[in-house]
């Protein structure tokens, strides 16, 4: 049972960004935003997971999922969940390393602390298929345009100064099929005027010096929306009673957000991550009853 957890432990927490084993702790999934380095180089979005043994209470995320998965009812999934948590913790307590799943392990320290540490490898579904890459900087790009305009120039240049020549030594050098000797003067004279022209109207660009725009930087961030959550319910009939016990008593404003057959009660919600991490510290150390209170995001 204790690996069964664990393996549905990573299967949930792409969905719910957080999942409680019910006393023992909470995993939470972090996103780190995508970052762009001095040289050009963009790193993909990361996600980290965090081990939180003050958070056990539970939320029902993983017992209705077993309960779901494996055809038991709910109390019987969540005493299953009790007896390998007690196994876990007898485990750790020996001074051995649990093993949970793809997602990392925990051990204890000196202290006797519990310790997560996430598997390097470790891959979020959203994040398959990302690979680093990079963009030229702008001055990269612009000293690239400007050498090749001015190799552009000299090409026309030399073009010409050719074409000059050849017309030159075409002049002075005498014709056989020239036959009439009594205009010679005219002929070099026409001759001379129609290679003036030629060179005339063979004119060297000027090097264009029109502004371009510089490319920007534009990372989508994900769409989700941010809910500090202070209960949840399995069902909606015992949410709906929840709520409305919290609406008389605490928060009026609260109010029930539903994702995969669970349903979560909040008091605020946010489309920062940051506003709303502020709000939940915040939040918290105002009101001790709700201490517990954590944060879930939604993809919207």
């Amino acid at each position: 049972m204790e690996n069964c957890v664990f393996n549905y432990l990573e299967i949930l927490l792409p969905t719910h960004n957080y999942v409680v084993i019910p006393e023992f702790g909470a995993f939470i999934l972090n996103m780190e935003k995508a970052l762009i380095q001095s040289d050009g180089k963009i790193l993909p979005p990361q996600y980290r997971i965090v081990f939180n043994p003050e958070i056990n209470h539970n939320d029902g995320i993983l017992s209705s999922h077993i309960a779901n998965k494996d055809n038991l009812s709910y109390n019987t999934a969540h005493n299953k969940i009790k007896e390998t948590v007690k196994a876990i913790k007898a485990s750790l307590k020996e001074g051995k390393t649990i093993n949970c799943a793809n997602i990392g392990t925990l051990s204890t320290d000196s202290t006797g602390n519990i310790s997560f540490h996430q598997n390097a490898n470790y891959l979020h579904p959203d994040n398959y298929g990302l690979y680093h890459t990079g963009i030229r900087r702008i001055d990269q790009l612009e000293e690239t345009f400007r050498k090749e305009r001015r190799n552009h120039t000299v090409r026309y240049i030399m073009g010409g100064v050719a074409a000059a020549s050849i017309a030159l030594l075409l002049f002075i050098t005498p014709s056989a099929s020239i036959k009439d000797n009594n205009s010679p003067t005219v002929q070099k004279a026409d001759f001379i005027s129609s290679v003036t022209s030629s060179l005339t109207e063979t004119q060297v660009p000027t090097e264009d010096n029109t502004a371009y725009p510089k490319l920007q930087e534009d990372i989508t961030k994900p769409a989700r929306s941010y809910y500090i959550v202070i209960g949840g319910e399995d069902t909606k009939s015992k949410a709906d009673q929840l709520l409305k016990k919290i609406n008389n008593s605490d928060f009026p404003q609260a109010d029930i957000v539903e994702t995969s057959g669970r349903y979560r009660i909040y008091v605020a919600s946010f489309s920062d991550k940051e506003q709303a991490e502020e709000f939940l510290k915040t939040f918290r150390t105002g009101n001790p009853k709700y201490e517990t209170a954590w944060l879930f995001s939604k993809r919207n």
